[in-house]
């Protein structure tokens, strides 16, 4: 150990100013560059980024920069805001997709445990920030190939104005967890801006679909949505149809090969023939919600 150490020691180490103004490697002497073929440098991140495994989008206040004015009481300031990449690890659980532990939010012990920073949980993403080459090389695989998760439709919005726009169109398969309030007047009326989900914002739910749509090559939507009445808590609750069709009439523009839409309620005959022909299918299904960590309304 004490050999290795004088080694070191030894080893010529530039200066603060020598690494500042020193030449910077093209990186292909990097044995990914310098030994594979770019067909198999393909084909490594195809299977990194794998199609059948949700890649959750995590948007979260940069990094605390402390208090204004006021030490304890001026309002709490945050650098630029983050975006993480998680690779899902929660996808057994039975909950909506946007109660994941991948978001950052989940019991521990008695309590419970948020995450302030966005990171991500894999070994390959930070490399795509570190290696411009393979960022080149492998960003196109990573947008065009994973299935992104959103948390509503802000999580979309926000993520779509900070990534550069060629990013964006690359987008091929997308999955958005998401929960509405009725009757809607309620709703715009208790929530009338920007807020953490849940509920839903109805504007930012139309834009977001109208975002979709500009997506060239887009092939898959999935989405498992949550309906509540605003006087009946219950996810079985009844729904108005009206209420019901400002929520769907969003999906009608998005031309996607593939739109399914999961709904814990019964879409009735009426509502499916104002849109014939649909351009998404319905499942009703109920998902449990977990009280213990998440407000219901």
């Amino acid at each position: 150990m004490r050999r290795i150490i004088r080694a070191a020691l030894r080893r010529k180490r530039p200066d603060r100013e020598e690494r500042a103004d020193g030449f910077a490697h093209g990186q292909e002497q990097s044995p990914l560059f310098r030994v594979l073929s770019p067909e198999i440098r393909l084909l490594i991140y195809e299977d990194v980024f794998s199609a059948d495994r949700l890649l959750h989008i995590v948007l979260n206040h940069g990094r605390y920069l402390g208090r204004a004015g006021n030490r304890r009481h001026g309002q709490m300031q945050y650098g630029p805001m983050e975006i993480g990449h998680w690779h899902c690890f929660d996808a057994e659980s039975p909950l909506p997709t946007w109660q994941h532990a991948c978001y950052g939010t989940y019991q521990e012990g008695n309590g419970y445990h948020y995450r302030h920073q966005s990171r991500s949980n894999s070994n390959l993403l930070p490399l795509l920030l570190a290696c411009r080459k393979t960022y080149v090389e492998a960003i196109g695989v990573l947008y065009g190939s994973s299935r992104l998760c959103f948390k509503g439709a802000v999580g979309l919005l926000k993520f779509q104005s900070l990534i550069p726009a060629q990013n964006w169109q690359r987008l091929r398969r997308i999955n958005i967890s998401t929960v509405f309030l009725i009757p809607v007047q309620t709703s715009k009326g208790l929530f009338p801006g920007p807020r953490p989900l849940p509920p839903e914002i109805y504007h930012e739910w139309e834009e977001a679909c109208f975002m979709i749509c500009t997506l060239p090559c887009v092939q898959s939507l999935t989405i498992d949505l949550t309906i509540w009445n605003y006087h009946d808590w219950k996810t079985t609750n009844t729904i108005g149809l009206e209420d019901l069709m400002e929520i769907l009439e969003p999906l009608q523009q998005i031309k996607a090969k593939s739109v399914d839409l999961e709904l814990n309620a019964k879409v009735p005959d009426s509502v499916r023939a104002v849109f014939e022909p649909l351009n998404f299918n319905i499942r009703e299904f109920h998902r449990p919600y977990n009280r213990e960590l998440f407000r219901q309304g």
